[in-house]
């Protein structure tokens, strides 16, 4: 086991069987799954027939899981880090779906890159912390940036809890198996995107300000105009960046009409 690379090996097929489930795999496509470690969700996949693209960090686990699989046609393995090869790994698929056992660390910067990935998967099953499955299916008054974030990309969902001696070694917290379907429809380009992330980082800026204060910061305008922009969208100054559905965000980001301190209200 590497420590740093946050290694909880999954013993227990019959989750992985679950997770396989879950995925509902279709004809022709392609199941990319990311730190496959020893191989217990791989070989269930693998017994679907599907074409699997596994991507390990690990060369030693790498090397087992080439020797353990050499007689398997239907899988390719990949030696590298996901967060660096994401989109050459999936540029040339036509049609894909993540079905992954993560380690801890890499949840929010693994899930950004596959949401914001030009080529996004059909959807994503991961198994996470349990704490941070709560945190991303979260909504108002408790949403966080993170929930925000992947609410706006797509449908988060915990599928079911993992305890931790479904492990080894076994973890200290307990896990969940979330679900994401992408949203078909996000055709307002790359440069809303920015424009609406850079508002929601700024809006939870400091999460125990409200948002009153927050965007008064950010936007460097003044009290007024801050407060007519908020009412357009039916959200108060009072408020906090916790409280706010993502048909909120959405509007206020609408409503602000350029990027930056030259920001148009």
């Amino acid at each position: 086991m590497n420590k740093l690379l946050g290694q909880h090996f999954l013993t227990d097929p019959t989750v992985a069987s679950q997770m396989v489930a879950l995925a509902q795999l279709q004809k022709g496509e392609v199941v990319l799954e990311v730190g496959p470690g020893r191989g217990v969700l791989t070989a269930r996949l693998l017994a679907t027939g599907t074409r699997i693209l596994a991507v390990e960090k690990d060369p030693k686990l790498v090397a087992f899981l080439t020797q353990r699989f050499a007689a398997v046609k239907n899988l390719k393995i990949v030696a590298g880090d996901i967060l660096t090869c994401l989109p050459s790994v999936t540029g040339s698929l036509k049609n894909y779906i993540v079905v992954a056992n993560i380690p801890y660390y890499l949840t929010a910067r693994l899930l950004r890159l596959l949401l914001e990935n030009k080529n996004q998967p059909r959807k994503i099953v991961l198994m996470v912390q349990k704490e941070v499955a709560q945190r991303i299916v979260a909504r108002p008054p408790k949403s966080s940036l993170l929930s925000v974030a992947v609410q706006f990309f797509g449908q988060p969902k915990i599928e079911f809890l993992v305890p931790a001696k479904k492990f080894r070694p076994a973890p200290k917290v307990d896990s969940a198996v979330i679900s994401i379907s992408p949203h078909q429809v996000r055709a307002r380009g790359a440069d809303w995107q920015k424009h609406f992330f850079w508002l929601l980082r700024g809006g939870f800026a400091q999460p125990r300000k409200t948002l009153g204060n927050n965007f008064k910061a950010l936007l460097k305008k003044d009290r007024i105009e801050i407060l007519k922009w908020l009412n357009r969208c039916g959200v108060r100054p009072t408020q906090r960046a916790q409280e706010l559905s993502l048909s909120s965000w959405v509007c206020l980001a609408q409503k602000l009409k350029t990027k930056g301190q030259g920001s148009k209200i």
